[in-house]
């Protein structure tokens, strides 16, 4: 046992300790396995201050394959959007495995339990359109942020899910238009030029990947696209790769994208 794992109940303890004794805090909330954690405070603040404080726990909330939701977890999802964007945040409860979606519908949406049964029978009739995914992210969403910021999300008209729109759509729906559709997407701004190779762009000038080395891989994963089109390494950046001269969409997988700006 490490000396954090062997302190970490009593740092806590005081915590919540601290807390009583300089802001009057009689009560702390967490996951069930926090109970000993949480108690630990209580003791210290009935036994050092004389006073009386409570805990109260709840249920752990599990993915499917038994990993916790908490901020402790990889792909942990924040309610600010500094931390999370609302694209992201929005995104994440899309990714939700059928299992979770449904777990997560009855534990975070306000809909009553009939409104919940009559979408899990719906989605599960055509499991592929996501509906209850679509419809957890869009409430959460709205709630955490607001109904203006999930609207400019322009899921309506989603360029980057509609197969139909591929480079040459892009470049003919209009730059007002693809400013709509790309809103809320992270943007970079770079000072372009032709010299410029391709892996120094996709690293150190608009920093997407880490590392050149970062990038070269995922090229050779056939990971990477610009403007909905798969690039290898041997890729040249062009003029006419630049929509309306000014954008350009790269893409990280399927499901980071970027809309690196050409600076005028």
């Amino acid at each position: 046992m490490s000396f954090t794992e062997f302190s970490y109940q009593l740092v806590q303890g005081y915590d919540f300790y601290h807390l009583n004794k300089e802001y009057g805090c009689k009560l702390q909330l967490g996951g069930s396995d926090q109970w000993g954690n949480i108690v630990t405070g209580t003791e210290l603040i009935r036994r050092m201050g004389s006073g009386e404080a409570f805990a109260v726990t709840t249920p752990l909330i599990k993915k499917a394959d038994g990993t916790k939701f908490g901020k402790t977890e990889s792909g942990a999802v924040w309610l600010n959007k500094e931390k999370t964007s609302v694209r992201d945040f929005y995104q994440y409860w899309l990714n939700a495995s059928d299992q979770d979606a449904v777990t997560y519908m009855k534990i975070f949406s306000l809909k009553n339990i009939e409104e919940i049964e009559a979408l899990v029978s719906f989605h599960e009739k055509d499991p592929g359109k996501k509906m209850l995914q679509k419809e957890l992210g869009k409430e959460i969403t709205v709630r955490v942020h607001s109904k203006e910021e999930y609207d400019a999300l322009g899921l309506d008209r989603n360029i980057m899910f509609d197969r139909s729109i591929g480079k040459e759509e892009l470049a003919s729906m209009g730059r007002e238009e693809f400013e709509k559709s790309v809103g809320s997407f992270d943007k970079v701004e770079v000072n372009w030029n032709s010299d410029l190779g391709l892996l120094p762009f996709l690293s150190g000038e608009t920093g997407i990947y880490g590392s050149n080395g970062e990038a070269r891989r995922a090229l050779q994963g056939n990971a990477v696209a610009i403007n909905k089109e798969k690039i290898k390494e041997d890729f040249q950046i062009q003029e006419e790769d630049w929509l309306y001269g000014v954008y350009m969409i790269v893409s990280k997988g399927k499901k980071k994208h970027v809309i690196v700006k050409r600076g005028e």
